[in-house]
């Protein structure tokens, strides 16, 4: 608690020897005597005072501002600080509650205070309880797809958006309490929720050049960060995140000279019932490579309130190999010096404490490190906020001056060495052979974790194939995309035994420019040869 003012035209400030408890109610005053002294009040009792000699300088021409800053205070973010010309003023505003505001044109007694504080008493002396950051609500049977919300943070927050009731999406899944959402509080970075409602995010891409810092956190208004549902069937849902790389002012990165097209990004999230989700970047950039550059940062989302420390163990990391070597990292004694071990570490788990660990599968030749500056060991905190980033392979796009990677991504309740065979089937997937001369092409695309085919004559009865799994190549959950297919409904047999539609057969149909896309998707893991048969029915 403290008071500054302008006695004889010099600034003063006079501080309490305490700190105003968060969250309760508390009865504050101050007192000016001229010539003689400021003391502060806090409950009845006196926190502090300064001798002072003089009268104060009033502000007479100036509006008075209640829980409002009346100079506007500089914003201060990360990265290098700005030029002179470019730094971006707010109003600081006072959060929480005011009530019985008086002021008095004479300085009251200790004993006078006293009894103003004995006569306010509250009837609620803890009003106000800490705010909870967005989280999509746990229902009972939830279906597996997304749909359109808007999840509200708090009234003042809010207030001040100017967006509609669908600006969000939230995605569920019927074989587990996790959920996945894009929010516009978070500016729409990905959030995983646990059974347990604990929350980890992922980074956007980001660069550090001539500003400071230019990713998507600095695009506090979204005026060029939004998500949109593509695909949303029984089978799959695919969701779109296009933002730019701005910095604080929403200056755009790195314009073009020719275009003056800055640095954008597209971002495609392809989430299957199972909860593998993979994310693929699309980068688009004239200047790749010239400034600092991640992909991917693993940051805990925390509720105010929370630290580090409620929300992973301390063994807070865990990375693996291709060749099943793992290593935890602990927090015990400050931020790891680097990530040495296992030697080509392609994979990650958080150590949350839920019963789902979200992780993350690169693919071989990515690299993983520490985040330098997410230990604050002068604030008590063994872990810290952020724990990684990480580059992913990169390639050219199709596009000019694109660049495109991607990664998997989900929660798991088990062992990290559990992920090998997923992470072997995506990134070596089996070879696919037809035993039906009516389709012709079969490309596995990484980015969708699919195997896209395309029929040669739309009304072929069936469609039989081989998928040539062993343990280098295993079959996980595999997903199949039947480009312009008329199938309304199928029956899906594996080596002879017949699936029935349900939690382990799904399929839905995709709405395209040039027709309709029937996507498959079967909850089956082997390492062997397999015979797979889809054939159309009659409703």
């Amino acid at each position: 608690l403290g008071i500054r003012m302008a006695v004889d035209g010099e600034w003063i400030e006079c501080r309490s020897s305490v700190s105003v408890p968060v969250l309760k109610w508390s009865h504050v005053a101050v007192t000016f005597q001229r010539d003689q002294a400021i003391h502060l009040y806090m409950n009845g009792k006196e926190v502090g005072s300064l001798a002072i000699k003089g009268k104060m300088t009033d502000a007479r021409m100036e509006d008075m501002l209640i829980g409002m800053s009346q100079p506007k205070e500089l914003r201060v973010g990360g990265g290098k600080f700005p030029p002179s010309d470019k730094k971006i003023y707010y109003h600081m505003a006072y959060d929480g509650l005011l009530d019985e505001l008086k002021l008095y044109n004479e300085p009251l007694s200790m004993n006078d205070i006293k009894d103003v504080f004995n006569e306010f008493q509250p009837v609620k002396v803890q009003p106000l309880k800490r705010r909870r950051r967005p989280i999509a609500p746990k229902i009972e049977n939830p279906r597996f797809g997304a749909s359109s919300c808007k999840l509200r943070y708090y009234d003042e927050y809010e207030q001040v958006q100017r967006i509609g009731d669908y600006a969000d999406i939230v995605v569920r899944f019927d074989l587990s309490q996790v959920r996945l959402v894009f929010v516009h509080s978070n500016t729409y970075i990905p959030i995983w929720i646990a059974e347990n409602d604990l929350m980890i995010q992922d980074q956007s891409v980001e660069i550090n050049a001539k500003n400071g810092f230019y990713e998507v956190m600095m695009d506090r208004q979204n005026r060029y960060s939004h998500v949109r549902l593509v695909e949303n069937n029984d089978a799959r849902v695919v969701v779109h995140w296009r933002y730019a790389l701005c910095d604080r002012f929403y200056e755009i990165a790195r314009p073009d000279d020719i275009t003056t097209w800055g640095d954008w990004v597209d971002e495609y999230f392809t989430i299957y019932p199972d909860g593998i989700v993979t994310r693929h970047w699309i980068y688009y950039t004239s200047t790749f490579g010239k400034d600092y550059l991640q992909f991917q940062e693993t940051i805990l989302h925390r509720q105010p309130g929370q630290t580090g420390d409620d929300i992973v163990e301390l063994e807070a990391l865990t990375l693996a190999n291709m060749d099943g070597h793992t290593y935890t990292y602990s927090w015990a004694e400050g931020v790891p010096p680097y990530y040495p071990m296992p030697e080509g570490a392609n994979i990650q788990l958080v150590n949350m404490k839920s019963q789902h660990k979200p992780y993350i599968i690169f693919e071989p030749g990515s690299s993983i490190d520490k985040y330098i500056w997410g230990f604050r060991k002068n604030r008590g905190y063994n872990v810290p906020g952020i724990l990684a980033s990480g580059l992913p392979v990169i390639s050219k796009g199709k596009d000019r001056n694109s660049y495109v990677a991607t990664a998997l991504y989900g929660m798991t309740e088990n062992p990290i060495t559990d992920l090998l065979p997923l992470a072997k089937s995506w990134i070596d997937p089996p070879e696919l052979k037809f035993t039906d001369s009516e389709f012709s092409t079969c490309e596995y695309n990484k980015y969708q974790r699919a195997y896209v085919l395309t029929i040669d004559n739309s009304q072929s009865s069936k469609l039989k194939f081989e998928l040539l799994a062993n343990e280098n190549s295993p079959v996980v959950n595999p997903a199949f995309v039947i480009k312009n297919c008329t199938w309304r409904n199928l029956e899906l047999s594996i080596d002879g035994v017949t699936m029935q539609r349900g939690q382990d057969f799904r399929f839905g149909h995709n709405n395209t420019l040039e027709g309709c896309d029937l996507v498959v998707w079967v909850k089956y893991r082997l390492a062997k040869p397999v015979q797979i048969s889809l054939s159309p029915v009659s409703d």
